[in-house]
């Protein structure tokens, strides 16, 4: 321990600078790991995880598509399954708003079916978890919402005050449901009888609860027996009905799996790629710190041959010498490591933190990680120290006492080794850091096929459809408000949309259906390729786009759809109405204005879209939008109005998340990289500087000596160059598949990321070497 202590007083910024590299190291080790753990443990804190399944079906619109959502009949029946216990169906209703002493208190509300939290494991805190009780104006709450409210958790029996003034009874308290599970801590209400035995309508969410080892393949052709029953017994043994049932597939998932593993991907949101990805910058960023840690302990092994060969002299066992070498290995790793998880304490009240990661970093929160990085110190600890230990302990101590082995060969090839390992990393790292850049740009600056700009949306879902007339002359008549029109949703920010299937024996088509008013193009910028647009008189009609069109070309414009179906009246042009990660080019879509045929549906166009001038002030404008929403909503809370800019960040937040981790996981790793170069040419130097003296006493210039130095870095770049660039090639590809609509990955990226690492490592090598080659030659010999 006194020579570690000594070593880091005669070498205070290498030392700290080797320390600080293990502290980044463990930093962002710890961070990713608590969002790793997050997402790999989804769902792990529902009771009985294991025996509850989701349903999906594949084939309900086209045979290559899966979806999540079942008609209300298909879930009643999978009760005959023999594997199944319990059938549990939810979908999402909206947004409730509770009005707590003139504040606003905002909850999710979903209508449920009776057994729904007893198959999602819900555990009662206060009052009954019977759904049943809500029909008459119950609500059952997560125990957050009640401490929100009322400041405890046992108020079976009160009432809550909704923003509209109307009260709601609690009839039952659930235990908040863990942040990481597919289940919200929502509002649930009962679904009393809407659609009930209806198999059309595919709305709900459908989880079962089976026995013990169920085999998923035999529940899933047992659920395949039960729809096909149900289909013959509601519409009969038609060839329509067997081609629909030959293409009709089901799966069936653990909880545990699904939100890595899962077909739908509105729901989950976890990705297998991203998931080992962060791993994998997990590992780099350790293995890039013990790189350091131990090419700084073999660059120090020259210093100590003297200090450590006289102790054998003086009767210390080489065994024993080693011991202790690794013993302060391990230290510095420990301490290293202590101090990040102080770092992460502190991060953790940050507000911010939840940018970057959706575990909680606190350090009560993750005693298996903490654990987990410690064990990983202490080999850290004794892998990087292990080479040197016994380097140093290997030499007749009457010859170690003599001479300066700091050139050593072999020492100095294992370390050049080591280094290019780190550039290698460096490189890989950069070149995906350029990849997901111009993603991040090609997400937000690509062609979307309209004009995403200027554009305020608001989800005025409260307001009653009579009042949208009043409401967009009101707004147009504000300066510098160019068009007003209402949508069924939100263009680009969603994957999940109302499908059709439409058609009859002779043609059958599947499409994505968008109720919108007749200006909704015209806001929007969309063009007309063929046909006409909408008119103020036009209902009952279909505008297509370009997709839909190719894929079923006998479409005439000006005709029906098919048979008695509405009109086709113009086909506009492909654009954006998923996220990247579907191909909008591919995807069949119609635009439609709902009549008398769909009078009974109610009002589907309840998203505002207000296009502003470009050279308006818009801040100014949308406060004046704001205000026109007052006097409209005068028994309800205002709707947020936002760009819709701001809604497409907030659409790809999870990708914009996994960017940002690793952008500065790359720092990090680049910055303990650089530490490491830094280290090493320091202590190079040291041992060249006779050899410098001598060449400046024989006429060579500081430059002549910096070029001799930082040359023997050429040679290392260029070959860590080329076998990081395949490496970051395949890894940028295999992210990129995650997205249907991607940037390319460009030639030029490479040569960049090249120039980058490079003039980084060359600038820190001369940074290093100046103040030995700037020294008197004198100073330097006499000392030598």
């Amino acid at each position: 321990m006194k020579s570690l202590l000594y070593l880091f007083r005669c070498y205070k910024l290498a030392s700290s600078l080797n320390l600080i590299g293990l502290v980044l190291a463990f930093l962002g080790s710890y961070i990713l790991l608590t969002h790793i753990s997050f997402i790999g443990r989804f769902n792990h804190g529902i009771n009985d995880y294991e025996n509850i399944r989701r349903v999906y079906i594949g084939g309900i619109m086209e045979e290559d598509t899966w979806s999540s959502s079942c008609s209300r009949l298909l879930a009643d029946n999978f009760n005959k399954c023999p594997q199944v216990e319990s059938v549990g169906y939810m979908r999402r209703y909206g947004e409730i708003q509770f009005d707590k002493d003139g504040s606003t208190i905002t909850s999710l509300e979903y209508l449920i079916s009776d057994d729904m939290l007893q198959v999602a494991g819900a555990e009662l805190v206060d009052g009954t978890l019977d759904v049943s009780k809500t029909i008459d104006g119950g609500v059952i709450i997560p125990s957050s919402l009640a401490e929100k409210y009322f400041g405890e958790a046992m108020v079976a029996g009160k009432s809550m005050k909704l923003s509209t003034g109307v009260e709601r009874t609690i009839v039952g308290v659930y235990k908040d449901f863990p942040l990481n599970s597919n289940f919200a801590n929502a509002v649930y209400i009962s679904l009393g009888k809407e659609n009930e035995g209806n198999l059309n309508n595919y709305n709900y969410n459908v989880y079962i609860r089976t026995n013990n080892n169920v085999e998923e393949s035999a529940l899933n052709s047992a659920m395949k027996k039960i729809l096909s029953d149900t289909m013959v017994s509601v519409y009969g043994e038609s060839n329509q009905v067997k081609d629909y049932l030959k293409r009709i597939r089901f799966s069936s998932l653990s909880l545990d799996k699904t939100y890595l593993n899962g077909h739908d991907p509105e729901i989950d949101r976890g990705n297998k790629t991203v998931y080992y990805i962060l791993w994998l910058a997990v590992i780099l960023l350790l293995l890039v710190a013990f790189i350091n840690f131990a090419n700084f302990s073999m660059a120090q092994a020259p210093i100590r041959l003297r200090s450590i060969n006289t102790r054998k002299v003086m009767g210390e066992n080489s065994l024993s010498l080693r011991m202790q070498l690794m013993g302060e290995g391990i230290i510095v790793c420990l301490c290293a490591f202590a101090v990040s998880l102080l770092l992460s304490e502190c991060i953790s009240k940050w507000a911010y933190i939840k940018e970057y990661t959706l575990g909680d970093v606190a350090i009560l929160a993750n005693p298996d990680i903490i654990l987990i990085l410690a064990v990983t110190g202490i080999i850290v600890g004794i892998l990087a120290t292990m080479y040197s230990a016994r380097y140093i302990t290997s030499f007749q101590p009457a010859l170690a006492l003599k001479g300066n082995y700091g050139l050593n060969p072999q020492g100095r090839i294992l370390r050049q080794v080591i280094v290019d390992m780190q550039l290698v990393m460096a490189f890989v790292m950069v070149i995906f850091v350029s990849v997901i850049y111009c993603q991040r740009h090609f997400i937000y600056n690509s062609d979307y096929g309209y004009n995403k700009d200027e554009v305020l949306i608001a989800d005025i879902i409260e307001l009653p459809s009579v009042q949208y007339g009043a409401l967009r002359s009101e707004l147009e008549k504000i300066n510098g408000v160019e068009s007003v029109s209402f949508s069924f949703g939100i263009l680009g920010a969603d994957d999940q949309h109302m499908r059709w299937s439409r058609g009859n024996d002779d043609e059958q088509y599947c499409f994505v259906a968008w109720p919108v008013d007749w200006k909704m193009l015209r806001t929007m910028g969309i063009d007309i390729i063929e046909g006409r647009d909408f008119k103020e008189t036009d209902s009952d009609v279909y505008i297509i786009n370009e997709a839909m069109k190719k894929k079923y070309p006998k479409i005439e414009m000006g005709k029906p759809l098919y048979d008695s179906d509405l009109t086709v009246l113009g086909v506009c042009n492909n654009f954006r109405a998923s996220t990247v990660r579907v191909d909008s080019n591919e995807e069949p879509l119609a635009f439609v204005i709902f009549g008398e045929k769909y009078a009974d549906w109610g009002n589907k166009t309840n998203v505002l879209y207000v296009r502003l001038n470009a050279n308006a002030d818009k801040k100014a404008l949308r406060k004046k939008v704001c205000q026109t929403l007052v006097s409209f909503y005068k028994d309800h809370p205002i709707p947020d109005v936002k760009f819709m800019d701001e809604i497409l960040e907030l659409a790809y937040k999870d990708e914009m998340r996994f960017m940002t981790q690793i952008e500065i996981s790359t720092i990090l790793a680049f910055l303990i990289t650089i530490i490491g170069v830094f280290c090493l040419t320091m202590f190079e130097t040291e041992y060249r500087r006779k050899e410098i003296a001598i060449r400046k006493v024989m006429g060579s210039s500081v430059s002549e000596v910096l070029s001799l130095i930082t040359r023997r870095y050429a040679l290392p770049l260029i070959l860590s160059f080329v076998m990081a660039a395949p490496i970051g090639y395949y890894i940028s590809e295999q992210w990129l598949q995650n997205f249907a609509e991607h940037t390319p990955i460009y030639w030029w990226l490479f040569p960049v990321a090249f120039l980058v690492v490079s003039t980084v490592v060359i600038l820190t090598v001369i940074i290093q070497c100046w103040r030995v080659a700037t020294m008197n030659p004198t100073e330097s010999i006499k000392t030598e």
